[in-house]
């Protein structure tokens, strides 16, 4: 990485568009050997940032690293990262936009808190999925995935409030409970998958995985 990044604080606010933002992500001399303190080109700490029409690429293990605050991307490109967006805390919407070639995840759930809508999305070439969701509130709809890695988003960890899942790219269920009293709602169309072989139904062994959870269909 040859610079550090933008960095968005409480109270603040960036209005990206029609930029294009490459080469960024380091912090002084580590140049991004230490994860926790590499935080992508775009770094929001809790402000607002709205990025459009844009090009992120090429940047440190992150393109852009949200640790709270509110993030919206439209109509965008973000390639050739570690994780092309990663969420620690926060809300996040995600549209018409191409997340590709990123060598671990395009878009990356930290925390079961995160808020994260995603519509109308390529993802293309993303390694280890499209989209590692844990636990989080995950709205979704017209999202598309091409090339090689898991095509489909990626879920780990609890289920803690009813939660929808609806026809749009596959689920992979990696490790995933469901806890007691909770409902999951699983729409007809919606292709449920294990993580392990990508096209085992996941729903065969259901009474291994989900513990004292509800499954609905």
């Amino acid at each position: 990485a040859d610079w550090q990044q933008f960095r968005i604080y409480s109270g603040g606010q960036a209005n990206i568009s029609n930029a294009v933002i490459r080469y960024g992500g380091g912090y002084y001399f580590y140049n991004c050997s230490y994860p926790n303190v590499c935080y992508g080109a775009i770094y929001n700490d809790g402000g607002a940032a709205n990025i459009a029409n844009s090009q992120i690429s090429q940047n440190g293990l992150h393109g852009i690293y949200q640790k709270m605050g509110t993030l919206i991307v439209n109509n965008s490109e973000i390639n050739n990262h570690q994780y092309g967006v990663f969420l620690a805390g926060g809300n996040a919407t995600i549209s018409q936009s191409s997340i590709n070639d990123d060598a671990q995840y395009g878009v990356y759930i930290a925390s079961s808190s995160v808020i994260l809508t995603l519509t109308n999305n390529t993802f293309t070439n993303n390694v280890l999925g499209s989209a590692y969701i844990d636990g989080a509130d995950f709205t979704h709809s017209g999202n598309t995935a091409f090339g090689t890695g898991k095509k489909g988003f990626i879920f780990s960890g609890n289920i803690s409030a009813n939660r929808t899942w609806n026809p749009d790219l596959p689920y992979i269920i990696q490790s995933l409970t469901i806890n007691t009293g909770v409902m999951l709602t699983i729409q007809s169309g919606a292709i449920v998958l294990e993580f392990k072989h990508d096209f085992i139904p996941f729903l065969t062994q259901c009474q291994r995985n989900i513990a004292d959870g509800l499954l609905a269909f």
